[in-house]
């Protein structure tokens, strides 16, 4: 396909065609580029390089990443993906670890009782469109079964004190 698309290309004969052509080999040696470069870098990775890794929410997100990453001890962890992602991704964690908007029955579930499957609990209660502060930021659950173990700047974060006896329906 690249060869036909550039056979194409090099037999257009005015000066405009010189200019896509010159275009469209830059564009294709910059893909080859970043296929194959170990420092892979996407368009989407630019403002948080810019940043320094520092991503949405700043310095009081970063402080929060790196305090998870040198506490976290296993289990799932309850965060809304609609304002973590960065930190989620920059947590380096696989994804099945997470309980987001996005994990269907778990985090329908989870709203309701989040010491069912969450271990941990992620706040931002300085962030309107936070989900998990949305649904259980005031949950009778909440003191009952998690220790606050983090706060700084309005994020909170929770870790399981009890794991129920029971199991919820």
């Amino acid at each position: 396909m690249i060869v036909l698309l550039c056979s194409y290309l090099f037999n257009i004969k005015n000066i405009f065609g010189a200019i896509i052509k010159v275009v469209v080999f830059s564009l294709i040696l910059i893909q080859f580029y970043n296929y194959f470069s170990p420092t892979y870098t996407s368009i989407f990775q630019v403002p948080i390089n810019i940043a320094h890794s520092l991503g949405p929410g700043g310095e009081r997100s970063r402080q929060y990443v790196i305090w998870l990453k040198t506490h976290y001890d296993g289990g799932l962890i309850m965060i809304s993906a609609l304002k973590n992602d960065p930190q989620m991704f920059q947590l380096g964690y696989n994804y099945k670890t997470y309980i987001h908007e996005g994990t269907g029955t778990y985090w329908k579930q989870s709203i309701k009782y989040p010491q069912r499957y969450a271990k941990w609990i992620v706040f931002d209660s300085e962030d309107k469109d936070d989900q998990v502060t949305r649904f259980i930021g005031k949950s009778p659950y909440l003191d009952e079964f998690y220790n606050r173990v983090y706060d700084n700047e309005g994020i909170r974060i929770y870790k399981i004190k009890t794991q129920p006896e029971y199991t919820v329906q």
